[in-house]
C-alpha cells in the first residue's frame, strides 16, 4: 500500500534577531510529534519542515503556531478578500466567522454583511489560500475570491430578471385565484384553473431556486436559517397543491379541492422583492464606501527624527510616526 508522502512547507517567522533565536525555535519544534527535517534560517527569517502525516496537517499547524508564540516570535499573516455568495442574514455572519476561526492557520475573520465581502487573515506559508474556498464551503457557504464590479453587475442583472419573472407570473396567479374565489369577477373550470396556476408557478420556483439550494445546503450541515423556513413554507404549499392537481387530471380526484399555488408564488415573490431591495441598498453602501476610500491620500508627509520632512507612501507609515496634516 502506498503511503502518503510527507508535506513540506516553508514559512516566514518574525522576530529572529540572531542565529541563536532560530536554533532555539528549531529545538522546540523538533519536540513536536509528526515533524521532520526542521530547520530555520535567521538571515531570511524562514522555517522549513516536513509534516510526516499530511492527514494531521491541521493539528500540526495549530501546534506549530502555538510553539512559535510561546517562543516570543510571531508568524506573518496575509489578508485575502472573498465574496460570500449565499449569506442571507446577520446570523450567517456569526456562523461563518466562528466556523473559520476554528481552522488552524486562520488568525482573523471580518465579514461585512452589507457588502457581502469577507476579509480573512491567513498565516503566510502555513495556510494555502487555495484551500480557503473549500474551508468556507465546509462551514456551509459558497464564496469566490473578491470579484470586480462587472461581476457584481451581472449578479444584480440575474436578480432583476428573476424578480421580473416572478412578479409577472405571480400577478396572473393572483388574479386567476382571487378573481374567481374572492371577488367573483369571472368563472373558470376549477381543474383548468389549477393546471394554469401549476404551469405559472414553475417559473416562480425557478426564480426562487436560491432559497431551496441554500436550505438544502444548511440541512446537509444540520443547520437551519431563514431560507429553511422559506423553502418549507413555499415547498409544502406547492407539493400539497400538486398532489391535489394530478388526480384531477386523471379523473380520480375531487375537482373542487383547494390548491395553494398562489401561496407558493407570493411567498417567493415577496422574498425576492426584499432581496432586490437589499441588493440595491448593498450596492449603494459599497459605492459610498468606495467613494470614501478614494478620498484617502496615497502619499503623506512624515517628519523624520532629524526634523526634516519626507514624502512617503501611506503604506510605509509605522506606529509612532509623526505626520503633517495640511489644510484641505
Amino acid at each position: 500500500m502506498n503511503e502518503t508522502p510527507p508535506d513540506k512547507i516553508t514559512f516566514p517567522v518574525i522576530g529572529f534577531k540572531e542565529k541563536t533565536d532560530a536554533d532555539k525555535l528549531v529545538e522546540r519544534l523538533k519536540r513536536l510529534p509528526g515533524l521532520l527535517r526542521v530547520s530555520a534560517a535567521a538571515g531570511d527569517g524562514t522555517v522549513s519542515l516536513m509534516i510526516a502525516d499530511p492527514r494531521r496537517r491541521n493539528e500540526a499547524i495549530a501546534a506549530i503556531i502555538a510553539e512559535i508564540g510561546q517562543s516570543g516570535l510571531s508568524v506573518r499573516t496575509v489578508s485575502v478578500d472573498v465574496d460570500i455568495l449565499n449569506m442571507r442574514c446577520a446570523g450567517c455572519v456569526a456562523t461563518l466567522e466562528n466556523g473559520l476561526k476554528k481552522i488552524p492557520g486562520i488568525t482573523g475573520v471580518q465579514i461585512n454583511f452589507a457588502t457581502q465581502v469577507g476579509r480573512v487573515d491567513l498565516v503566510d506559508g502555513l495556510y494555502d489560500r487555495n484551500r480557503l474556498l473549500d474551508d468556507i464551503k465546509s462551514v456551509g457557504y459558497e464564496a469566490v475570491f473578491h470579484i470586480d464590479d462587472r461581476a457584481e453587475d451581472r449578479k444584480d442583472a440575474v436578480l432583476r430578471r428573476d424578480l421580473a419573472l416572478a412578479v409577472a407570473c405571480t400577478s396572473v396567479i393572483f388574479v386567476l385565484h382571487m378573481g374567481q374565489h374572492l371577488f367573483r369577477l369571472f368563472t373558470i373550470d376549477h381543474t383548468v384553473s389549477a393546471v394554469i396556476q401549476l404551469i405559472l408557478t414553475l417559473p416562480v420556483l425557478y426564480a426562487g431556486r436560491m432559497f431551496f439550494a441554500d436550505a438544502i445546503e444548511r440541512l446537509r450541515h444540520l443547520q437551519t436559517d431563514m431560507n429553511s423556513l422559506i423553502a418549507l413554507g413555499s415547498g409544502s404549499a406547492f407539493v400539497y397543491s400538486l398532489a391535489v392537481t394530478l388526480p384531477m387530471l386523471i379523473g380520480n380526484g375531487n375537482h373542487m379541492s383547494a390548491v395553494y399555488y398562489e401561496t407558493t408564488a407570493m411567498i417567493l415573490t415577496f422574498i425576492l422583492i426584499g432581496k432586490y431591495l437589499e441588493a440595491r441598498a448593498t450596492r449603494e453602501a459599497r459605492d459610498a464606501a468606495t467613494g470614501m476610500s478614494e478620498l484617502i491620500p496615497r502619499r503623506v508627509t512624515r517628519v523624520t527624527e532629524s526634523g526634516t520632512e519626507e514624502e512617503i507612501a501611506i503604506g510605509d507609515l509605522r506606529l509612532g510616526d509623526t505626520v503633517i496634516v495640511r489644510p484641505g
